[in-house]
């Protein structure tokens, strides 16, 4: 039995949510039933006119496209594993040690002294009454923008107007 959540994402204005709907306890079957669930009640509007839901490769995401009286909502509805929680009594992999992915490989810890050298050296301290250097002033957004743009002027581009 595994531990799954159901998702949808979904873009808004200028911005990209995402946002649980609900979580499941149990099979991958179990959280399919709840995903399909999901794409019959999840956000009616409140004139909805039309109500499209396409499954994706694989069988665990759907694209639920939600037509209005003004509006059209094309919102993904997928399923997702949980594969680690740090709140977890042992807080280790869900899947256990035994079952590391193949691809997960463990590089060398380094030697001490290797460490030390590539670690950042302290400043010297300054002399006595002396004043650190001032830091630069940060450039302005528009430095690289040059004045006048490079196709200005140029004779070979076609006439607007």
């Amino acid at each position: 039995m595994g531990k799954w959540a159901v998702v949808a994402q979904y873009g808004l204005r200028q911005v990209y949510v995402t946002e649980i709907l609900s979580r499941v306890e149990g099979t991958r079957e179990e959280a399919r039933e709840a995903l399909l669930e999901a794409t019959r009640r999840y956000h009616p509007p409140r004139r909805e006119h039309r109500r499209q839901v396409y499954r994706l490769p694989g069988g665990d995401s759907y694209l639920l496209v939600v037509e209005g009286a003004v509006s059209r909502r094309e919102i993904t509805l997928s399923l997702a594993e949980l594969v680690y929680d740090s709140a977890a009594p042992s807080a280790v992999d869900v899947h256990g040690p035994e079952q590391e992915p193949a691809s997960a490989t463990v590089a060398p810890e380094a030697e001490p002294e290797a460490a030390a050298s590539e670690q950042e050296q302290e400043p010297e301290p300054l002399p006595e009454g002396a004043r650190p250097a001032p830091a630069p002033e940060p450039r302005a957004w528009d430095a690289d923008v040059p004045e006048r743009p490079a196709w200005w002027g140029r004779t070979d581009l076609p006439e607007s107007g």
